[in-house]
């Protein structure tokens, strides 16, 4: 691949909420806020994995396809079929996506703020036209962030990328981690970022983001993605990682040698 592509992790101290699943099956919010942890209570039917089993069905639970279109109701269709018709604009494009999971446990404070002003900074700082961002947001203005818009945005973000495109990716939300099953990762876990409704339609994993927006983008095109929220640091599955430590590393050794 020789496209451009880069994934900037945000540094601990802003970083969103981590969820993650405790001894009860609840899943935990590490959001930093001062009440604490906060706790999401699993369905009914119970989201519990811990055996071998158990948690190849939670790999299968999380990759599944979002419900079929056909059984949408007519504002979710209507709202898809209004992303798939964004315009596929030359030169610059951006997608951002902000989830506060608004009325829930594990509700965050600001995303929708973050990408309000990262939209300022792209079209202030780095000239991109107003019309070639488009927002997923718990905001009356905008479309939801739910698995099958942001999948369906993804899409709309590399369609038809051409060389000296510019493309922007930003998430800021919560992220997790799934056990791996295919043999693909060092640390045995997928990285995930979860939409609106990750609870009944799942997690959106780094291999299917990879899939969507970094395989085809083609020579000559640039892609950043800035990922507000925890395990964001591989979130492209990318080959490499650019390591502070390795680096450090690195020059200690340069030293020794010299």
């Amino acid at each position: 691949m020789s496209s451009s592509y880069r994934t900037v992790p945000m540094s601990s101290s802003y970083r969103r909420g981590m969820l993650s699943m405790n001894e009860r099956g609840e899943f935990v919010s590490d959001d930093g806020d001062e009440d604490g942890e906060t706790c999401l209570q699993p369905n009914k039917g119970g989201v519990k994995f811990f055996s071998d089993t158990e948690g190849l069905f939670q790999k299968m639970f999380y990759r599944r396809d979002v419900s079929d279109f056909k059984l949408l109701d007519s504002y979710k269709k209507s709202t898809l079929e209004s992303i798939r018709n964004w315009e596929t604009t030359k030169g610059k494009r951006a997608l951002l996506c902000g989830v506060t999971y608004n009325k829930q446990k594990y509700k965050l404070k600001g995303a929708n703020f973050d990408v309000i002003n990262m939209r300022q900074l792209l079209i202030s700082r780095f000239q991109f036209p107003s019309s070639s961002i488009h927002i997923l947001a718990e905001i009356d203005t905008c479309p939801p962030p739910t698995k099958r818009n942001i999948q369906e945005a993804l899409r709309w973000l590399v369609k038809d990328n051409q060389p000296g495109d510019s493309l922007v990716f930003y998430f800021s939300g919560h992220g997790s981690q799934i056990l791996d099953f295919f043999d693909d990762e060092l640390d045995g876990y997928d990285e995930t970022i979860c939409p609106v409704d990750f609870k009944t339609e799942g997690m959106i994993t780094d291999n299917e983001i990879n899939d969507t927006i970094v395989r085809p983008l083609k020579r000559g095109v640039k892609l950043h993605a800035i990922i507000d929220a925890s395990h964001s640091g591989t979130i492209l599955d990318l080959p490499h990682v650019y390591s502070t430590k390795m680096l450090s590393q690195s020059q200690e050794s340069k030293c020794k040698v010299q």
